[in-house]
């Protein structure tokens, strides 16, 4: 959804990285801290109603007219909308398959 907008540029394509492998880290630390937290079934419940929650409100397209105009630097636009847009269901995705292989 970014690049029409952005462009392929090497700071686009590092900030996305960026992003997701930090994404990935607290999806793997919320589902190494959650089951220390709450029993197995309570997790499950937890997280899968999460999931469902992040899933709803995942955006079909960027808001119009929001991105930076040519001069400015798109970096922190890019991380700000990438956190908005898909930050909670990545990070719950990320965890889904850690908390999986809990046993009970």
């Amino acid at each position: 959804m970014v690049l029409p907008t952005l462009g392929g540029t090497p700071a686009i394509w590092t900030t996305c990285l960026l992003f997701f492998q930090v994404g990935l880290l607290l999806g793997y630390l919320y589902a190494h801290l959650l089951p220390e937290r709450l029993g197995v079934q309570r997790q499950a419940w937890l997280h899968v109603g999460l999931l469902a929650l992040a899933a709803a409100t995942l955006p079909i397209a960027l808001p119009a007219g929001d991105a930076p105009g040519p001069s400015e630097n798109p970096v922190a636009w890019l991380l700000l909308a990438l956190v908005g847009a898909v930050g909670a269901p990545f990070v719950l995705v990320a965890a889904t398959a850690p908390l999986s292989a809990v046993s009970p």
